[in-house]
């Protein structure tokens, strides 16, 4: 259900910004089409913008690759996709004897993001742009979550997934391997 309506904001999704058209929809477009990384001093888009961890573009690439063409709307579902997978975890507790709260969590799974994105007054929604700072910010509080977890039980799947965690951090951004 969360995904359905997560393809149905994003259905229609186009990058308006300066930022997003020159990195973050600019380099997985390239991707797309050459099948190289943009690294060294051959790459198609700005050398500074090297500085910057693939993490979600190889994401948005491999999504991108499910299909024939490419499509800018796919970069933000699968920004957006990515999100919720990181949020779902949390919901591990419900059951289905509880499945009437099925709609209403779905509802806000969808609304949880769109609480802490941060509008700035350049159009920067969580369901409409590809910055990486909201999915950075889910990252961190998946980490958060994970340790958390890893306090509850020390099996083998929570110290893997508190590991994998901080690795999505750091390929995110740079700054990741701040937080």
């Amino acid at each position: 259900l969360v995904i359905v309506l997560i393809w149905l904001i994003t259905r229609r999704s186009q990058t308006r910004l300066w930022d997003e058209l020159r990195l973050w929809a600019g380099v997985p477009k390239i991707l797309f089409y050459t099948d190289q990384l943009q690294l060294g001093p051959e790459c198609f888009t700005y050398f500074e913008m090297q500085s910057y961890y693939p993490g979600i573009i190889l994401f948005q690439y491999f999504f991108q690759k499910l299909g024939s063409t490419f499509n800018e709307n796919g970069l933000f579902f699968a920004y957006a996709f990515l999100g919720l997978t990181m949020m779902i975890p949390c919901c591990r507790n419900l059951r289905w004897n509880k499945a009437l709260w099925l709609p209403v969590l779905a509802f806000l799974l969808v609304l949880l993001p769109l609480t802490f994105s941060n509008n700035m007054g350049n159009g920067n929604l969580y369901y409409h742009s590809i910055y990486i700072d909201g999915l950075l910010g889910i990252a961190f509080a998946y980490s958060l979550f994970c340790i958390w977890q890893l306090s509850q039980r020390q099996g083998l799947f929570e110290k893997i997934a508190y590991l994998l965690s901080l690795c999505l951090l750091i390929l995110l951004k740079d700054s990741g391997l701040l937080l």
